[in-house]
């Protein structure tokens, strides 16, 4: 046997946020610190410290193992300033910095626990600006693109640091998928770069950003980053009730279907309604499917990007790895006989410019819960999708009990199983009679029962 665990680091955790994470030269943004203990609740901690370190890149010298000299790139942390202090009774504490100069930085946070486990956390932050500073080099044409964030709301803001790797560059920004929706050919001088835009509804349900720079030598490099904005103005929200939430075998169901879009207004759409029996459908796990997910999930990017610098070396390491009409009494009297699995569908039900529509059908003969599955579009493909239970039941039901086969000349035992859902004691008188069976007491037989819940 085999049993699995957590290893937490220490006793609580750290976390670093900035209020801003790009930051224009001598800009002032506030680094927000939070701790919490291994359950998640908040705490506080002492003698927690605060490091803000300058990246830079280093090109090194190391001697190998074959004796030959080898180079590589080398991340060194320059420490700029120092913080100490206690987070209070809600773990938190905020810290207020300005960075005077461009470049790329690191927050680290760090405390022990009581057993003198080391507990740390780190934050990226960018100060852009027109001076040069260290990049990480790459030696094929990968570009480094930073994002604050990649899910957006239309109207929003959105931000990425290009992280040149030369002091001068040519770059060509487009916002693109199937199409390109927007571009800039900007000159970049410094190498960080920081560049805006503004979410347009167009570009639902997700959007990409490339950046191609060309360089003086020449050369380039290319980078691109994937947005994902708010599908939340493409769902149409649908609400299914129906008149009761029981009924009878063979009784009529009266469904009222409404139709909203995101900010609440009424939306004239085409539904498709299916009713079908729980148990058929829990054989499957009861697939709940939301298409607004599947059509909106995000598509993939269809614009290709090319240059014609040709002849260049690039450094590659290479690797070693329908109704009744019943009454309710006659409904309760009635034996069952018309069984389906699916009780309606029909494909194609139009609500109205107040979004609302009606629907009614007869149930079958079925006792159990009914799932509705409500499926809409508008002409403007705004999605969305409702699931409503209901269930059939009889307040009074007998069940026989008796052999599955006889044989001629067999004598058994006849019972039957009495199920009172009512919510009330009844007094009941059990008859039975064949045409067929030879009883062996009298030729009819009757008993009466008290029988509740």
């Amino acid at each position: 046997s085999q049993k699995s665990f957590i290893v937490h680091t220490g006793l609580f955790y750290l976390g670093v946020r900035a209020d801003k994470s790009f930051l224009a030269k001598n800009e002032k943004t506030n680094l927000r610190i939070k701790s919490v203990d291994t359950q998640g609740e908040e705490t506080g901690v002492r003698n927690v410290s605060l490091n803000l370190y300058k990246i830079n890149w280093i090109y090194s010298k190391r001697l190998g193992a074959d004796g030959g000299y080898h180079y590589k790139w080398e991340k060194k942390r320059e420490l700029v300033k120092n913080y100490n202090f206690n987070t209070d009774r809600q773990g938190s504490y905020v810290q207020e910095i300005q960075i005077s100069e461009e470049g790329s930085y690191e927050a680290e946070a760090w405390a022990h626990d009581k057993r003198n486990n080391l507990v740390w956390t780190t934050y990226n932050l960018y100060v852009y600006g027109e001076r040069e500073v260290s990049i990480r080099p790459t030696t094929d044409s990968k570009l480094e693109i930073e994002v604050a964030k990649t899910d957006l709301n239309v109207g929003e803001e959105g931000e990425i640091i290009i992280k040149s790797p030369y002091s001068e560059a040519k770059a060509f920004i487009s916002i693109e998928r199937g199409k390109v929706f927007d571009y800039q050919i900007k000159e970049i001088k410094g190498n960080l770069h920081k560049y805006n835009f503004t979410v347009k509804e167009e570009y639902l349900p997700n959007i990409y950003v490339s950046v191609l720079l060309v360089s003086s030598k020449p050369e380039i490099k290319f980078g691109k980053v994937e947005f994902k904005i708010d599908i939340e103005r493409k769902e149409l929200n649908i609400e299914v009730k129906s008149n009761k939430t029981h009924y009878l075998p063979g009784e009529e169901v009266t469904l009222n279907i409404s139709t909203k879009e995101y900010n609440g207004k009424p939306a004239p759409a085409e539904v498709s309604v299916a009713v079908v029996d729980l148990s058929v459908l829990a054989l499957k796990g009861n697939p709940k499917k939301n298409p607004l997910i599947f059509f909106y999930a995000g598509f993939p990017l269809t614009v290709s990007t090319a240059s014609n610098i040709k002849n260049i070396l690039i450094e590659t390491e290479i690797p070693t790895k329908g109704g009744g009409g019943l009454t309710p009494e006659a409904l309760e009297r009635k034996k069952r006989g018309v069984f389906k699995e699916t009780a309606f569908w029909q494909a194609v039900v139009r609500t109205g410019s107040d979004g609302k529509a009606q629907i009614k059908f007869t149930l079958p003969d079925n006792l159990t819960t009914w799932q509705t599955e409500t499926l809409g579009l508008t002409k403007d493909t705004k999605l969305g999708v409702d699931y409503q239970e209901f269930i059939t039941r009889k307040e009074l039901m007998l069940v026989p009990l008796k052999p599955r086969f006889v044989v001629p000349g067999d004598i058994f035992h006849i019972g039957a199983k009495i199920f009172n859902q009512s919510g009330e004691k009844q007094k009941l008188e059990v008859k039975f009679d064949s045409p067929t069976l030879v009883l062996k007491d009298d030729k009819e037989k009757k008993e009466s029962y008290n029988c509740s819940r």
